[in-house]
């Protein structure tokens, strides 16, 4: 609040601030003549400082308005006001006095004090300009122009007590016989407010400004459908206003960044927008909210497939990377083996199926790959050696098999009727499974072929069938394989050191090839054990 002080009363002020500083020692003790201009109570070389601050004032055209401050320090002391930063030409004094108030003398004042050895500058103080008559709009002082789009409260006051307001809402000038102001008023439609203040002797009657109030015509914001984004996406945005201005977008809240149209994520959660429309003398301002879910992003794991192997190669080192480049783990989904880390150790044969997996984060979806291969026995074929007719007419087939293979051991005349003969079990393709054939059985002591047929079969491999010994106690060999395979057909007399006999070029497991020697007494070769495998 300001303070109106009289010549008197400023007087009286003055020597009071005065008498106080001296009890403190403040001041320079002017009444002392022999002190050569004054005695100073304090210590000499002090620099200034405040005991007071200035005050903030308001006042009515034509008011007197003073602002004050107090200091100390070694005399003398200097005094600059100054208004809006800038120094006020003449105000050099502990009071800054304004006699008569005007609109253009509000703003912001501070002082700045000083002597030898140093300065010191107060605090800012407001001087402001109380227009004799308010208009308040909804409780909030109204400018000369006011845009509704809504039927709002009015209330006027006058800044001098006891005066009387008249006013008209037809932009007419007031007079003593318009409508008196007694109650706030409703105002529903575009007018033009004139407020005169009538003194209560009524000698003054004083306008104020008018204030035009404007009734604005609604609009409406439409947003642009939204796609769904992921994090790190980027989408467009875009809002229009039914009247045709143009609308602002920004990001209210969220993990978002909006440059131009284009919406860019920079994470996951809620992002809320806000559309906005200032209007115009037309339209009211407008504004609309819109939020999205900003989902985990996709990502995706590259898996490097793995060929198929035999039981025992080298454990397989797996390589995967996710594409965020978040660490990746593995799991077997399916098949004979066990995994440490980044190793994988097949434990028996068959198709095994791995996971590569990245489990995900805040900001990334898990995504997994699939890599599968099948892992074949080291020796993927039985051999069938035979030895015989031996004295007694009878046989002997010794079985070379993978551990735990099972089959059925066949014979045929003609390659054509397989019967059937027993079953049997590899014990591994250096551990033979010896069979004996006894004269009279399935063979009848003739001539003909044998095999051994897994009861599941793996993959396909060599094989050999035997006939003989015929006419001149011949014996013929024939042998199978896979199709454009190279098969070495073997001799032994000991089962330790073997003789390549010939090798020829498989047709099918189906198809036997002949072996281009026909083996025999004159042969010179005694009765052995024979085998076929691929090189």
């Amino acid at each position: 609040m300001g303070m109106n002080l009289s010549t008197g009363g400023r007087s009286l002020f003055l020597a009071i601030i005065s008498l106080v500083l001296l009890s403190l020692g403040i001041l320079a003790d002017a009444a002392n003549p022999t002190s050569g201009g004054g005695r100073v109570v304090r210590a000499s070389d002090d620099p200034p400082f405040l005991v007071t601050q200035p005050q903030s004032a308001a006042g009515l055209e034509g008011d007197s308005i003073a602002l004050s401050v107090a200091a100390g320090g070694t005399a003398p002391l200097q005094y600059q006001w100054f208004k809006d930063g800038q120094p006020v030409p003449g105000a050099t004094t502990t009071i800054f006095e304004i006699p008569f108030l005007l609109e253009a003398d509000a703003g912001t004042y501070r002082v700045e004090v000083s002597n030898a050895f140093g300065k010191v500058v107060s605090a800012d103080a407001s001087i402001s300009f109380l227009p004799l008559i308010q208009v308040f709009v909804e409780g909030n002082l109204a400018s000369s122009i006011v845009r509704v789009s809504k039927p709002v409260l009015v209330s006027l006051k006058s800044a001098r007590p006891g005066w009387i307001l008249h006013y008209t809402t037809d932009g007419s000038e007031p007079v003593p016989t318009s409508p008196t102001y007694t109650a706030p008023f409703l105002v529903s439609a575009a007018l033009e407010l004139r407020v005169a203040a009538d003194s209560p002797d009524h000698v003054e009657f004083l306008e104020g400004d008018s204030v035009r109030f404007l009734f604005l015509a609604p609009q409406a914001i439409d947003w642009d459908d939204i796609a769904p984004l992921r994090y790190p996406e980027s989408g467009t945005v875009g809002a229009t206003s039914s009247s045709g201005l143009p609308v602002r977008i920004r990001v209210l809240s969220g993990p978002a960044l909006l440059q131009g149209s284009v919406l860019r994520t920079t994470g996951v959660g809620l992002v809320v927008l806000r559309a906005e429309q200032d209007g115009n003398e037309s339209f009211a301002a407008a504004a609309s909210e819109q939020s999205l879910e900003v989902g985990r992003g996709v990502q995706g794991v590259t898996f490097q497939p793995i060929p198929d192997r035999l039981l025992d190669d080298p454990p397989v080192q797996l390589v995967a990377m996710a594409t965020t480049g978040l660490p990746v783990t593995f799991q077997v989904v399916s098949g004979p083996a066990v995994l440490s880390g980044n190793l994988l150790t097949p434990t028996g044969v068959g198709r095994i199926e791995v996971k590569a997996l990245q489990g995900g984060s805040d900001l990334w979806l898990p995504a997994d790959a699939i890599q599968s291969f099948v892992v074949a026995r080291t020796t993927t074929t039985a051999t069938l050696t035979i030895e015989g007719p031996r004295p007694d007419g009878s046989y002997r087939l010794d079985l070379r098999a993978p551990a735990e293979m099972r089959g059925t051991l066949q014979f045929s005349p003609d390659l054509k009727t397989w019967t059937p003969v027993g079953q049997a079990t590899g014990q591994g393709p250096q551990q033979p499974v010896p069979i004996v054939v006894q004269p009279g059985s399935t063979s009848g002591g003739s001539g003909g072929f044998w095999r051994f047929q897994e009861d599941t079969p793996g993959p396909v491999g060599p094989g050999l069938t035997i006939s003989g010994p015929g006419p001149g106690g011949k014996v013929t060999v024939r042998a199978t394989g896979p199709v454009d395979s190279p098969i070495s057909v073997e001799f032994s007399l000991d089962l330790v050191t073997w003789f390549e006999v010939a090798t020829v070029v498989g047709a099918g497991p189906s198809t036997p090839v002949a072996v281009p020697t026909s083996l025999g007494p004159d042969t010179g070769l005694p009765r052995g054990f024979w085998r076929a495998r691929i090189p």
